[in-house]
């Protein structure tokens, strides 16, 4: 689902309770806080509903769609080598899966301060982090959440700092509006 704003509107954040739990981990928190539990490392329980083989994701998290066995030629393209106990990442936002030392990877390089990305003016970037198969941002992910979520924050106070608070422009702008009316007639009258 793509968003309906603007990039440039402030993001609105969600007040229900997070639903990131599994059998060994639960959070506690609303949806739009930072979770208060670790990334569950157990191996998801679960079977694939269409084969009935083991998930290869990880407990609690969304199952990825491939199967280690049926999909064996697509795993062995995306590890570059035999690993039985490779757990993969299912991303919400494209759906592809992704070996989950490739998303540690991934996420911690994008997060790390030495490693900011930058433009070809060698400005910062503060986007998300993307696929590594389709370079879709990465917007959406349990297990990435607290990652996902401080850069969320970060893009909201540069949006703050940058097109200030909406509610503060709409009473401005109602304001610049009357005083240009007030304008008008002044001028007008004289």
């Amino acid at each position: 689902m793509k968003c309906q704003r603007k990039c440039s509107d402030i993001c609105v954040q969600c007040k229900w309770p997070c639903i990131y739990q599994c059998p060994h981990y639960s959070c506690t928190r609303k949806c739009s806080e930072f979770c208060d539990r670790p990334p569950c490392y157990e191996p998801c329980p679960k079977t694939i509903r269409t084969c009935g083989h083991p998930c290869i994701g990880f407990c609690g998290e969304p199952c990825p769609k491939l199967c280690r066995i049926c999909d064996k030629p697509t795993i062995a393209k995306i590890l570059n080598k035999e690993d039985r106990n490779a757990r993969f990442v299912n991303l919400e936002d494209c759906g592809h899966c992704i070996e989950s030392s490739t998303m540690e990877n991934l996420m911690e390089s994008h997060f790390n301060v030495s490693s900011l990305n930058r433009d070809e003016n060698n400005n910062v970037l503060f986007d998300l982090p993307k696929c590594p198969v389709c370079s879709k941002p990465i917007q959406r992910s349990m297990r990435y959440s607290n990652y996902l979520k401080s850069r969320q924050v970060f893009i909201k106070r540069l949006k703050l700092k940058q097109y200030g608070n909406p509610k503060e422009n709409i009473v401005t702008l109602q304001k610049l509006k009357s005083q240009a009316v007030m304008n008008l007639y002044t001028t007008k009258s004289d």
